[in-house]
């Protein structure tokens, strides 16, 4: 986290969590961070930071305290100043921020990054003839895919690589294209690293991480969605639902009518983990793909909507309900949720 994020994702009318955000872009996804993100309107930035090492952001922190850019509402939250709110505004207009992400899929934009660099160094390096070269470096199962990829297509495939990626970047901006293609790594050429494109383009290097995120997100979009399959193994683990598979199969399996005691049965968990991946699906889901009301009868809907009636989501406590309503915390979020959405 660094000031640019820090100001980027608090607010003016809303006091937040720096920590949570901290979680959700590196990635975690316990409920409580979900929840918050949702009620945040930040869920869709998810993991966009998985890989990247996060400093401590304090001191970052008590910098924008001390200028007076944002003010503290107690130990864990704070909020925007009008200074801060300002200078939020002026970094929108031009600050850039990705914009391919997605609430449904994740991308591991790191390791497809990786892989498609050293399919294009080898396919480079193999053009020339050249045997005598340091591959670029990533993990052994994308060194593995590469490798079964070369050799299945080794015939003609400097001629399918190069008319394969002259296609693409033909079909995005000229900025974009000469961006990806001086990342590209090949025969004497290294390619820029991070540091050096966000010099060389002028911006932020946080700015130019969100730039090359949203590129390398649009190729794999389009190795997905291409007829032409001859990338597709490159895609292997790189993208996945943001939905937990566990999360998913309990929700289906509840789709069906089943109890959650039943489906605690069935999958061998706690009935509290039955209700976590609930708690997931919903927070995921468009609001008419869930049904709320098989959790919800209409008194315990009629009952909250009487106690929180006018009150700010972001302040209801489970305790506020009376406690002979027969309802849990499970049934309390899971209509949080459906007023959320």
């Amino acid at each position: 986290m660094n000031k640019e994020l820090l100001i980027l994702f608090l607010s003016a009318k809303q006091p937040r969590r720096i920590k949570l955000i901290e979680n959700l872009l590196s990635g975690k996804r316990t409920v409580s961070t979900l929840f918050w993100a949702m009620r945040y309107n930040i869920l869709q930035y998810s993991g966009v930071l998985r890989r990247v090492h996060f400093n401590d952001y304090h001191k970052d922190l008590n910098s924008l305290l001390n200028n007076k850019y944002i003010k503290k509402v107690d130990d864990y939250r704070y909020l925007l100043t009008d200074k801060g709110q300002k200078q939020k505004d002026s970094m929108l207009e031009s600050f850039y921020i990705i914009k391919n992400n997605s609430f449904r899929y994740d991308y591991d934009v790191s390791l497809f990054k990786e892989r498609f660099l050293l399919a294009t160094q080898v396919v480079s390096e193999y053009s020339y003839k050249n045997t005598n070269y340091y591959p670029t470096k990533t993990n052994m199962q994308s060194s593995y895919i590469v490798k079964k990829w070369f050799i299945k297509n080794k015939k003609d495939i400097s001629v399918r690589f190069r008319d394969y990626l002259v296609k693409y970047l033909s079909q995005i901006s000229d900025d974009k294209a000469n961006i990806l293609a001086q990342l590209l790594i090949g025969h004497d050429v290294l390619g820029m690293t991070a540091r050096q494109m966000a010099k060389h383009i002028n911006r932020s290097t946080l700015e130019e991480f969100f730039i090359e995120s949203d590129l390398w997100i649009n190729l794999i979009q389009y190795i997905e969605n291409d007829n032409n399959d001859f990338l597709k193994p490159l895609l292997k683990n790189i993208v996945n639902e943001k939905i937990n598979s566990h999360a998913i199969e309990t929700y289906k399996l509840f789709a069906r009518n089943n109890s959650l005691k039943s489906i605690s049965n069935m999958l061998h968990v706690k009935i509290s983990t039955v209700k976590e991946h609930l708690i997931e699906c919903a927070i995921w889901m468009p609001k008419d793909n869930f049904p709320y009301k098989k959790i919800l009868t209409k008194n315990m809907i009629e009952l909250m909507n009487d106690t929180f009636e006018n009150k700010n989501i972001d302040d209801w406590k489970f305790n506020d309900l009376p406690k002979t309503n027969g309802m849990d915390f499970f049934n309390f979020r899971i209509y949080q949720i459906m007023r959320s959405k």
